[in-house]
């Protein structure tokens, strides 16, 4: 591809006569500073119409500074076709190197630093040529950190048997000791972040939104649904208003009056993961020790009532719905160290449910996965009794251990583990490519 950076002068002579027969011209601007700009919005324009497609970066800075209705938003909405508005500057060079095909005249335009852009879209071309590289991001700050950590550990072992090229990063770790994220940066970024993390600050939306900053790919789902999966409260509320079933209770904070006693009744942290905090109280005398319990977690909890009856979860993988795992702790209570001991709890694959049952609860999954906007894999949990099913939560990372409920329902289905991580590795890339080309039509 060829690419000189030319001035707003050669406009009239790049669009009369530049040719370009076996691609596309695609120009990426970033216009001079402020001062001026109206002046030449005509010329920009016109170059910009001459083009099949156009990346605009915001405005170079200038001694003006940023002046009152003065921006590339007063290009941009004057143009046809397929534009992209970049504006971070230093993700032009990105940008542009993942628009462009073969055959394409691809000129960086404008602002006098627009050669480093040149050149770093080159570097980027380079990038685009190598095998995909994931990182594993793991460990955390929650209550879960040593759960993520073995997720991540076996998440990355799958990786590499699969033969991609992959590494492993704490962020959290490194963000608080000081560490060095250039890895993270430029060119040297991963393809794909594979988020082996659970609990606050990873499933909530948190450490989606870092690498959304980053422009950096990752797995599972986005701000909003991680946010709306990670608070129960809200979580129920999305649920009800799709007509799924829930359990009835009430949002405590810290200081909220107790409701009038409605029976045995479960405590949990209204943001934690789906077992941290938990607690059941068999008599209403106990529910003020459970709810202390719960509020060293989290600042609000769920007071809700206990459902008798079979504990299932039910992944769904994009829009594929997989066997529903029936959970019979040993303890028959589904708590933290039901959930992560080994052979605490027995995990039967295909659970013991009727057929209209095992149908019902499949069907509640997917709907619930679709209610709250998630991607890639998630996890339903709920409780099966005679006469009804009861929607829990949702898990929108759920964990990639050896005695996680994602990867057994997955070989039931006969995906195995490698496979598991592959498809969602997979899809991240897919999707994320895909929305690239939404956001630019």
């Amino acid at each position: 591809m060829e690419c000189p950076c030319q001035d707003p002068s050669d406009i009239a002579r790049w669009v009369a006569g530049l040719g370009c027969p076996s691609g596309r011209r695609v120009l990426a601007i970033q216009p001079f500073g402020h001062t001026g700009f109206i002046e030449r919005l005509p010329d920009w324009q016109a170059l910009a119409e001459g083009a099949d497609v156009v990346a605009i970066a915001d405005l170079a800075p200038d001694a003006a500074g940023p002046l009152p209705g003065v921006g590339v938003a007063l290009l941009v909405e004057k143009l046809h076709g397929r534009v992209l508005h970049v504006p971070c500057p230093a993700l032009l060079p990105r940008t542009v190197a993942a628009e462009a095909r073969p055959g394409d005249q691809v000129l960086f335009v404008g602002h006098p630093g627009m050669a480093d852009a040149r050149s770093l879209f080159e570097d980027e071309l380079v990038r685009l040529e190598r095998a995909p590289e994931v990182v594993v991001v793991y460990g955390g700050v929650s209550a879960e950190r040593e759960v993520s950590l073995h997720s991540g550990r076996e998440v990355y072992a799958a990786l590499v048997r699969r033969g991609y090229r992959t590494r492993m990063m704490d962020v959290s770790q490194v963000v608080h000791s000081g560490g060095d994220l250039s890895d993270l940066l430029g060119t040297r970024r991963p393809d794909v972040a594979f988020l082996a993390c659970h609990g606050s600050q990873a499933e909530d939306g948190c450490l989606q939104g870092f690498f959304e900053v980053l422009g950096i790919p990752y797995t599972g789902s986005g701000v909003l649904a991680s946010a709306l999966a990670m608070d129960k409260a809200q979580t129920k509320r999305v649920l009800a208003e799709h007509g799924l079933p829930v359990p009835t209770g009430v949002h405590l904070r810290r200081g909220d009056p107790l409701p009038e006693p409605f029976g045995k009744a479960i405590v949990k942290p209204n943001a934690q993961g789906s077992t941290i905090g938990l607690s059941f109280a068999s008599d209403w005398s106990e529910v003020p020790r459970a709810l202390d319990h719960a509020f060293r977690y989290d600042e609000s909890v769920l007071l809700e009532e206990w459902v008798v009856g079979t504990e299932v979860s039910v992944p769904v993988l994009g829009d594929r719905v997989l066997p529903v795992v029936e959970i019979v702790p040993a303890s028959g209570r589904y708590d933290f160290a039901s959930k992560y001991q080994p052979e605490a709890t027995l995990e039967i694959v295909p659970a013991r449910l009727t057929p209209e049952q095992t149908a019902l609860a499949q069907s509640y999954a997917l709907r619930a996965h679709q209610a709250l906007g998630c991607r890639g894999a998630t996890r339903t949990d709920m409780i099966v009794s005679a006469d009804r099913i009861v929607v829990l939560e949702v898990n929108n990372l759920p964990g990639m251990t050896s005695t996680s409920l994602l990867p057994n329902s997955a070989r039931a289905a006969g995906i195995g583990f490698d496979e598991l991580v592959c498809w969602i590795v997979e899809e991240a890339r897919t999707r994320h490519a895909q929305g690239k080309v939404q956001a630019g039509a």
